[in-house]
């Protein structure tokens, strides 16, 4: 099974990644996502980060 990861770091280089994945310059690079097979014995990988509910941060509008 396949996992990810988000990259917020990725941000930090918008100039690089826009070059490399060939995004013009009106674009905006905020994150990025990693995806590979994660190591399930590495430590790192057992981090659960705590989870807020959807209606905690966005506003649904119909």
């Amino acid at each position: 099974m396949l996992h990810t990861c988000p990259e917020a770091a990725i941000a930090g280089y918008p100039d690089i990644v826009r070059r490399e994945l060939g995004i013009t310059n009106n674009g905006i690079v905020i994150c990025g996502m990693a995806m590979g097979y994660a190591d399930s014995g590495a430590f790192i990988n057992t981090f659960q980060p705590p989870r807020i509910e959807l209606d905690e941060y966005a506003l649904r509008l119909d």
